[in-house]
């Protein structure tokens, strides 16, 4: 029973893995254009922590990459704080 517990665990994580690797990154103009914020709004809230993205590069060759799903959330979440 543990054991067939444990495999599950470890397909669920698998399939997890797999969809991370098919997701497309974005750049910020393209998140940008799909969520209706501003590049600028998209990077301050990187910097501020409310954004996820991956930073790639090195020095002053740094870009940001976003997932469209977490960012969607990220989003959703900031929604849902304000009262409005």
């Amino acid at each position: 029973m543990i054991q067939e517990a444990k495999q599950a665990d470890r397909r669920e994580l698998g399939a997890a893995l797999a969809e991370a690797r098919r997701a497309k990154l974005l750049s910020t103009d393209e998140a940008a254009a799909m969520f209706g914020l501003s590049a600028w709004e998209l990077r301050r809230g990187f910097k501020a922590g409310i954004y996820p993205a991956l930073e790639i590069g090195a020095g002053d060759k740094k870009r940001l990459r976003w997932r469209a799903d977490l960012l969607e959330e990220a989003i959703l979440r900031q929604i849902g704080g304000m009262n409005v």
